[in-house]
């Protein structure tokens, strides 16, 4: 988007990312990596897997690293490392994306979603949602608003 296109517009918007010109910066490597994957069927666990998972150890500096298909798997398997699971509860803010609370119902917890109830001098207090978090146990059933 044009900077003559953000000014002639009637609401005032920001241009947060331009993924095209990133994108133009390393075509050509994503292209090769991507045409690899599809040419050798290498779509889940991979050799380009575990090139991303060494590659991206050594730039974080750390032992290992796991590549996971999504943000809920990410934080499944961090609950998991801490041995969280049936009984116990976890709270999470209840304007996350639903992500949050399934990794939390998939290992069987319970979430409890949580929203600021105010703002004083950089402490923030919660109080639970309107959102109740015994509505969505290890069944994965949708959290409702409770009434």
């Amino acid at each position: 988007m044009s900077t003559q296109m953000l000014m002639h517009s009637k609401q005032p918007q920001v241009p947060f990312v331009d993924l095209a010109a990133q994108y133009r910066t390393i075509e050509r490597e994503i292209n090769e990596a991507t045409s690899r994957v599809i040419q050798q069927t290498d779509f889940i666990l991979g050799r380009e897997v575990s090139l991303f998972e060494e590659e991206f150890a050594a730039f974080c500096e750390a032992k290992y690293t796991v590549g996971v298909d999504s943000g809920t798997s990410a934080l499944e398997l961090a609950l998991r490392a801490f041995d969280i699971g049936p009984g116990d509860e976890v709270i999470t803010a209840a304007n996350s994306f639903i992500a949050s609370a399934l990794a939390i119902s998939h290992v069987g917890a319970d979430p409890r979603r949580c929203r600021p109830k105010h703002l004083h001098s950089g402490r923030v207090c919660y109080r639970e949602s309107h959102y109740s978090s015994n509505q969505s146990g290890s069944s994965g059933a949708p959290l409702r608003p409770s009434r």
